[in-house]
């Protein structure tokens, strides 16, 4: 991906603080279920503590992400349900974003 797009910037310091001990060692982190689209990506790392930069590498890492079967446009994929509901009175929140709807149709 050559866009400079920053896709995601997760953060360990997210999940609270957490000791390591000194000396060799390595962190990983897990990615229960990766919803890139096919692509390659330049991937950044960086170990910063309370603004202190320990290390950091920029786009040193080629990620190719490769597809099986269909592909949704854009970055990512965005599993969800589509629901559809019949004849009635519609909920709340979808009236609301039908009234944004025809406002944003009427300029």
């Amino acid at each position: 991906m050559k866009s400079g797009t920053n896709v995601s910037g997760p953060n360990s310091g997210r999940q609270g603080s957490w000791s390591v001990a000194s000396g060799v060692g390595y962190v990983d982190f897990v990615i229960d279920e990766l919803l890139l689209q096919p692509a390659t990506y330049e991937v950044s790392t960086a170990i910063i503590d309370r603004g202190h930069t320990f290390d950091f590498a920029d786009r040193e890492f080629g990620l190719r992400v490769r597809g099986r079967g269909y592909q949704e446009p854009g970055l990512t994929r965005m599993p969800g349900l589509w629901r559809r509901t019949s004849r009635g009175a519609p909920d709340r929140h979808r009236a609301h974003f039908l009234r944004r709807r025809t406002v944003s149709a009427e300029r």
